[in-house]
């Protein structure tokens, strides 16, 4: 078998193809690789697309139970002013009511001195009026013993006539 020029021109040719489809085959599997690589990374970027959404609605949820938090700690700590206001009121109206206890203590001994000394009074009048009533009957025994005695002169002036 021999080789004509034409011959190996074209295995010369045929190699060369086939050097060029293997370097292209190289070249798409490169490209295939790239391809699956790129692939993998866009289905991880979708991935991390989605936990961030994710992450980015808890934030959000996160944000919202703060702001509800903060809005009760503003409201109990109004609650803790009006409970330390409720407190010193009614402190002071404890005080108050020690000093009106003390107060009516002190008037409700001084009304009953005055109590006694209005019933001394009063027994010291009953008396004055029991002296005066004796008095009245006195002198109207005196006024009785003088008429009678007037009397008693008119007779003994008519006996001596």
């Amino acid at each position: 078998m021999v080789k004509t020029d034409s011959q190996e021109q074209e295995i010369k040719n045929l190699e060369n193809m086939v050097k060029l489809l293997k370097e292209r085959e190289r070249n798409l599997e490169a490209q295939l690789l790239e391809y699956y690589g790129l692939k993998e990374q866009q289905t991880a970027v979708t991935e991390l697309q989605n936990r961030l959404k994710l992450n980015t609605m808890e934030a959000k949820v996160f944000a919202l139970k703060i702001e509800s938090l903060e809005a009760d700690n503003k409201r109990l700590a109004s609650q803790v002013v009006d409970y330390n206001k409720a407190l010193m009121d009614l402190e002071a109206a404890r005080t108050k009511i020690n000093v009106l206890k003390q107060k009516l203590r002190s008037e409700a001994a001084q009304n009953k001195e005055r109590i006694l000394d209005l019933q001394q009074w009063v027994e010291k009048m009953q008396e004055d009026e029991l002296k005066l009533c004796k008095l009245k009957d006195l002198e109207d025994e005196v006024c009785e013993l003088r008429k009678s005695n007037h009397d008693l002169q008119v007779e003994k002036s008519e006996l001596t006539q």
